[in-house]
């Protein structure tokens, strides 16, 4: 009976060591950025050539997955994470096939995002609705009209008619992002979204939520950490590209991005690790039920807005 009581204590005892030695995020990384540091130093690579040194992009690329006892090093790769070395009692050990998937990584960092102009879009399937993965960034509306870009505050919060714009005028910022519209293009009888797409009403949005797992944050609890995956934002959430700890798994598909907004009062931009998408329904005669991912939550927000607010759009097959 003690040896039982023994092995068993013994047993614990390692446990508990592996979770206090359990390497965090930074040891992971500080791995992966020595590893990749030492092959910068023996060869040209087209890919590394981008990049004034691998810790500029290294945080938005590796992840941490934890399991308490042991964790595993994980690298976005086509917009998914692939595992490429684990780590144990304050030891992280990396895939020698690191350079091979960085390299395609640091690709997909590049090109990922750039939105089409046209009605060739990237979509994913979710229940019953084909969603598209990028925001809308067309600066036209179907029968050819050309929309407005308006840069100015002033003029922007006095609106009556479609517009749209970059993150403070940058137009940078659209090529991973999209462009930012007031409700009024949104609800242009000319037609914002591409032929053979709409815009989403609430309704839509609604479906979208509740296939993936509905609204409310049900593991809020002494277990959260554990459950997160099951929230709804975490599996629309794009694996990179949020602050750290932030992103989500895109199981989904649906590739959220932190996108940026136009205030409806001033005019002025914030780009504040959120992102914003219009519906097509009305809340009462003023307000626009609208629908938001925030970087401190794995939640989807479903909430009200002005028409005058600029946000991104997403498109719906028809």
């Amino acid at each position: 009976m003690k040896i039982v009581n023994y092995t068993f204590l013994g047993f614990l005892f390692v446990l508990f060591i592996g979770v206090l030695s359990n390497p965090n995020s930074e040891s992971h990384k500080k791995t992966v950025k020595d590893k990749l540091n030492i092959q910068l130093k023996n060869e040209k690579n087209d890919s590394y050539s981008k990049l004034n040194n691998v810790d500029n992009i290294i945080d938005s690329l590796i992840r941490r997955d934890n399991y308490y006892v042991f964790s595993k090093t994980q690298l976005v790769v086509n917009d998914k994470l692939t595992d490429i070395g684990y780590g144990c009692f304050g030891k992280v050990w990396i895939s020698k096939e690191i350079n091979n998937l960085f390299q395609k990584s640091v690709d997909d960092f590049y090109s990922f995002g750039e939105v089409p102009n046209s009605s060739v879009l990237k979509t994913v399937k979710i229940g019953k609705q084909i969603w598209t993965t990028q925001n809308l960034d067309v600066s036209t509306y179907n029968n050819g009209d050309s929309i407005p870009q308006v840069k100015s505050a002033e003029e922007w919060i006095k609106l009556k008619t479609g517009a749209w714009c970059y993150y403070n005028n940058d137009s940078i910022f659209g090529k991973k992002y999209g462009k930012i519209y007031n409700w009024y293009a949104v609800a242009d009888p000319r037609g914002l979204a591409p032929v053979g797409y709409h815009i989403p009403s609430d309704n839509e949005w609604k479906n979208l939520v509740n296939c993936l797992g509905g609204y409310k944050n049900k593991w809020k609890s002494f277990f959260y950490l554990t459950n997160i995956e099951k929230e709804t934002g975490y599996k629309m959430k794009a694996v990179s590209g949020w602050k750290l700890n932030e992103s989500g798994s895109n199981e989904s598909g649906f590739c959220g991005l932190p996108g940026a907004k136009r205030d409806d009062f001033d005019g002025s931009f914030s780009k504040d690790n959120t992102v914003f998408w219009w519906s097509t329904t009305k809340s009462g005669a003023n307000f626009i039920w609208t629908h938001a991912l925030y970087d401190v939550s794995m939640e989807i927000k479903r909430q009200t807005s002005d028409k005058t607010d600029g946000y991104h759009v997403r498109c719906v097959k028809n």
